[in-house]
């Protein structure tokens, strides 16, 4: 419902601003009338997708979980709540790296970590310097939530990863990944 009001204000407001720049006198008028509508609509929604995103973060974090965990979306939250090393690293066919990690929880509450799918949120550095995303970030990039007390081994795949892994880097902080 909210989609086809949406696609139905969006054709009303083009087929507005055709009809405005036929009555103007320049041929280029339509062309640049209707470049700037569509403009002004990718920024509007761009920010808005940013809003809702931070307001989702900022929501998770204020409101209280049904298993009371403390959630992870940026680089203090990461440094402050858990430690991860790196345990292995296992290369598989099809020039495709697996590091397996274990996520440290010292509280007394579980931790979740949030926004994995966000490619700069889990990176792959090989040797040369060159960066690898997720293989599948919406499958990998789910929720991860470490139990208080406890270690939690995670499992991430990076494709077509050509040279030796040098470092994960989760949430803006590098970790070193051992030979």
């Amino acid at each position: 419902m909210r989609k086809s009001i949406l696609v139905m204000c969006s054709v009303f407001a083009v087929s507005s601003s055709v009809a405005w720049a036929a009555d103007s006198s320049s041929g280029n008028a339509v062309k640049e009338g209707v470049g700037s509508f569509v403009t002004d609509m990718v920024s509007t929604g761009k920010d808005a997708l940013a809003g809702v995103v931070e307001g989702v973060d900022a929501g998770r974090k204020e409101g209280e979980s049904a298993d009371g965990a403390k959630v992870v979306t940026n680089k203090n939250d990461f440094q402050e709540l858990i430690k991860v090393t790196v345990i292995k690293t296992e290369q598989l066919e099809g020039q495709k790296t697996q590091l397996t990690i274990a996520v440290r929880n010292d509280n007394d509450f579980p931790v979740r970590m949030s926004g994995l799918n966000e490619p700069k949120n889990v990176v792959l550095i090989d040797a040369d310097g060159f960066s690898y995303s997720l293989s599948n970030q919406i499958a990998q990039g789910r929720d991860i939530t470490a139990l208080p007390k406890s270690l939690t081994r995670v499992r991430f795949v990076f494709s077509d990863v050509e040279g030796g892994p040098s470092t994960l880097r989760l949430y803006e902080t590098d970790i070193v990944v051992p030979k």
